[in-house]
């Protein structure tokens, strides 16, 4: 879909959001090929921020950052139609990050209406309490969460875990992912998998399984 501006919403309608569908491409391959995602802002600053892949993404699809705008100003004030979503697997806030009540309430809706798909989100380390404890009650069978880790290098501790089906850190020292990993302090290297070949950050765990990526 063509998203629109905000400035030209009737807030007394409800709107479709701007749905991301994820296809390889000639020449690039997309990590989340087959996958679909719902997407928004994202204003709080990471350890990321210079080397980010969305920003690169937002510099090379001009369209985006007005979709990702469009979609947040849904969510903030309440003027979306819940989406339907029609691949088996799911992101939810692959750009963008939960910063509201009214993200979370988006979420819990959005998960509850699509039963059939299996849905994963990236939950910030750094979120802020209360939203943590508002995110531990939105719990369904197909909702997959992940630990974000918005530090180099840092392996969460099994407690920081517990709320997780899943923890992601990103490495930027290649020598020291490989040796994390061949320590058992990391239980997955993500290198160069397309998600749907993997499925570790969409499956149930005994225990939250601990992923390394090194950045890109």
């Amino acid at each position: 879909m063509i998203c629109k501006d905000i400035t030209e919403l009737d807030m007394s309608k409800l709107y479709d959001m701007h749905i991301t569908f994820h296809h390889d491409k000639k020449n690039c391959i997309s990590k989340l090929d087959m996958f679909s995602s719902v997407n928004c802002e994202c204003k709080r600053h990471c350890a990321y921020a210079r080397i980010c892949y969305d920003i690169r993404q937002q510099k090379r699809y001009k369209n985006l950052v007005k979709c990702l705008s469009y979609n947040e100003f849904l969510i903030i004030n309440k003027l979306y139609n819940v989406p339907k979503i029609l691949t088996l697997y799911h992101r939810l806030m692959s750009s963008g990050d939960i910063n509201s009540i009214h993200h979370i309430e988006f979420i819990d809706k959005t998960v509850k209406a699509n039963p059939l798909t299996q849905i994963g989100i990236w939950i910030r380390e750094d979120m802020l309490e209360p939203l943590k404890i508002l995110m531990d009650k939105v719990n369904h069978p197909n909702l997959f969460k992940v630990l974000s880790i918005k530090r180099f290098n840092y392996i969460p501790s099994n407690e920081e875990c517990k709320r997780y089906n899943t923890s992601f850190t990103v490495y930027n020292d290649k020598n020291l992912l490989a040796k994390d990993f061949k320590d058992g302090l990391i239980d997955v290297i993500c290198a160069d998998k397309q998600c749907k070949n993997c499925l570790i950050c969409y499956t149930k765990h005994d225990k939250c399984i601990k992923v390394g990526e090194l950045i890109k």
